[in-house]
């Protein structure tokens, strides 16, 4: 009976064990389970804070602009083949990009009696011509994969800008997306395109 007694002792101990493995096993499996699952998420939470998804072009972004203001003219919708940068699509870089003018910009001739009568000279298409030449480039739209590279490229336009007049120009960024305003623009102008862009970012 001792022997049967003890026999039946060392068995509870080893089913006692055994289960204790078992419910060990179980544990640990759902610990990784979790924790997995938990890394998982902090790894996208992290990688989206990075990149936040833009629905909206440069191109949809400067037709809303032109709505408010219609001396917006001569849009050009830059790709990779004509990007005068050479940075449309590049890694960091923007995404898509225009550039506008603006019709009450323009590089009139001082002597504007005779330049007048040149342009009377000229056939309507030419006259045309000639106009569009005086109003400069006035602005670009830019969009980005996330505000990162933005910034990247606004830290570097605003070193550009502070370094000589030569390039001297407003800098506004929404969201992912940078509008530019050169130094021909009145700072009254800007401040209007200013209000404008802001007021279409924020109602996307």
């Amino acid at each position: 009976m001792a022997k049967h007694s003890k026999e039946d002792s060392n068995s509870s101990i080893t089913f006692f064990i055994i289960m204790v493995i078992i419910a060990l096993v179980i544990g640990g499996i759902f610990w990784i389970k979790n924790n997995t699952t938990s890394i998982s998420n902090n790894t996208t939470s992290i990688l989206n804070s990075d990149k936040t998804e833009t629905k909206i072009t440069a191109k949809e972004i400067t037709d809303k602009l032109k709505e408010k203001i219609p001396s917006i003219e001569n849009i050009v919708v830059y790709n990779e083949e004509n990007d005068p940068n050479n940075l449309l699509g590049r890694p960091n870089s923007y995404i898509s990009k225009t550039a506008f003018k603006d019709n009450r910009i323009s590089h009139y001739p001082e002597d504007k009696e005779n330049f007048e009568k040149y342009l009377n000279t000229l056939s309507e298409e030419e006259k045309k011509e000639q106009l569009e030449e005086l109003i400069p480039e006035i602005g670009t739209v830019e969009v980005f994969n996330n505000e990162k590279d933005l910034k990247t490229r606004k830290e570097y336009l605003e070193a550009m800008s502070s370094g000589t007049g030569l390039f001297t120009q407003y800098i506004y960024a929404n969201g992912c997306v940078l509008l530019r305003l050169f130094s021909e623009a009145t700072p009254t102008q800007a401040k209007e395109y200013e209000n404008v862009f802001n007021t279409i970012m924020n109602s996307k």
